[in-house]
């Protein structure tokens, strides 16, 4: 005997976190997430004290810098899904795309990779050159929005 059951969109979203955050393997993560909005879907983090830069739409390009952050610090923490770089472990590779920059535009160049010491900022490292190649392409916009003035 099998039972058929139809979900909503938000009910999937819902019970991929709730899974994904009890170890259940989904599939590949870069299958699930293409936008921003698919990342904040799967992000199961605090987002109160997050919301107010999210939702800033001014000018500053100081805080527009720091929105992009912000933004990059949720993607790269929904990607790695759950991995943090442990800086005690000399032999653990750590993975960041890597730009060019070229006429005032930032184009997505390669991955690096680094030991214990840093080219970028280690918050937003990756635990697989694959997943800092998507990142790298796939949100390049928002890293504009970081590193371009």
């Amino acid at each position: 005997m099998s039972i058929q059951i139809t979900l909503t969109d938000e009910q999937v979203k819902v019970l991929s976190k709730d899974l994904v955050k009890a170890g259940i393997n989904l599939g590949n993560i870069t299958d699930r997430v293409k936008t921003f909005e698919d990342v904040l879907a799967l992000y199961s983090g605090d987002m109160a004290n997050k919301r107010f830069l999210l939702n800033y739409n001014g000018n500053d390009k100081d805080i527009l810098a720091s929105k992009a952050l912000l933004k990059l610090s949720i993607i790269r923490e929904v990607l790695n899904e759950g991995w943090t770089p442990d800086w005690n472990n000399d032999l653990e590779y750590k993975y960041y795309p890597y730009f060019d920059m070229r006429n005032n535009t930032l184009v997505y160049g390669n991955y690096h990779d680094w030991y214990t010491f840093s080219l970028v900022s280690s918050r937003l490292c990756f635990k697989t050159s694959a997943l800092a190649e998507y990142a790298g392409k796939q949100f390049i916009e928002i890293y504009k929005d970081l590193f371009i003035i």
